[in-house]
């Protein structure tokens, strides 16, 4: 990923503007860097065993509070993949970022309790599950749901003795052992 990529993806959200008449959240390009390069790192982790239209979609879904579906999503994210197959300098987001990503989906959360369990999307992880624990939600306004997906790293939770996962949000990495892209996520 780089500067220039976020910048041409954000031009297309902009142009597109999917909030429409709430644009006054998003009132310049700017706004909409943070969702486009969570697109372009979502797509670049997932590769091809992800639909571009349906991942802009839950992006700007999660992060926006929208109901775009993928068909509606389908003719910019085209535009999307185009800028991503271009090269040019690599963008170093966060150095905590360096490691092993993996990508899965909420299997179940309660919110209640407060914890929940990921499942992961690749048959090479160890665990066919990883904990996803409420202490480590930045927003106490999120929403663990089943069925959103997730981009995590996996580690050890000493005091549950398994694997937990620490999640990517918003191009940071969280020190607790998990974070979920919250409603408004990215």
């Amino acid at each position: 990923m780089n500067e220039e990529q976020v910048d041409a993806v954000a031009k297309v959200l902009a142009k597109w503007n999917p909030l429409g008449t709430a644009a006054k959240e998003v009132p310049d390009l700017a706004g909409y860097r943070i969702e486009a390069g969570d697109i372009i790192f979502g797509l670049k982790i997932r590769g091809r065993s992800l639909k571009a239209e349906q991942f802009v979609a839950d992006v700007l879904n999660q992060a926006f509070d929208l109901s775009l579906d993928a068909q509606s999503c389908t003719p910019h994210a085209k535009e999307i993949v185009a800028i991503l197959r271009q090269k040019g300098p690599e963008l170093h987001m966060d150095t905590s970022m360096n490691g092993d990503y993996r990508s899965g989906t909420v299997q179940i959360y309660d919110d209640k309790a407060g914890y929940g369990y990921i499942s992961p999307d690749e048959p090479q992880d160890k665990s066919d599950r990883l904990l996803v624990h409420r202490r480590s939600l930045r927003n106490p306004d999120t929403l663990l749901q089943q069925a959103n997906r997730v981009i995590y790293k996996a580690e050890h939770d000493s005091k549950k003795l398994e694997e937990a996962a620490r999640l990517y949000e918003r191009g940071m990495w969280r020190r607790e052992n998990c974070q979920e892209y919250p409603k408004r996520f990215l």
